[in-house]
């Protein structure tokens, strides 16, 4: 008889929402400056301080790039658009989006690191 692992959904929160944009950005900035960065390395990390799998720090990764297209910006490469977005995704991100366009206001980039 095979055994069937029974996973509990856990709800995003407001904050796990602002570190994924956070990681996001720091993608893009890499992308960018034409500097090589292995993603899995940070998904898996914010992954694992999240209690998540990979693959849905990587939807939200995807969920960003839609989000910043319709903010004028370019996607991740690695990250195309995924257009089906919760409500609070697109608010977290823009309020990190606000962050990095004020230059006296910097997000806190320790979970990229």
């Amino acid at each position: 008889m095979q055994i069937k692992k029974i996973t509990t959904r856990v709800q995003w929160s407001d904050d796990h929402e602002k570190e994924v944009a956070v990681l996001w950005f720091f993608f893009l900035n890499k992308q960018v400056k034409g500097e090589k960065v292995v993603k899995s390395k940070y998904y898996q990390a914010l992954a694992d301080k999240q209690g998540r799998s990979k693959g849905s720090i990587e939807t939200k990764l995807m969920n960003c790039s839609a989000i910043a297209q319709e903010n004028g910006l370019p996607a991740v490469k690695g990250y195309k658009a995924l257009s089906n977005y919760s409500k609070s995704m697109k608010v977290n991100f823009e309020l990190i989006l606000r962050e990095f366009a004020n230059t006296e206001a910097k997000p806190d980039l320790s979970i990229a690191s």
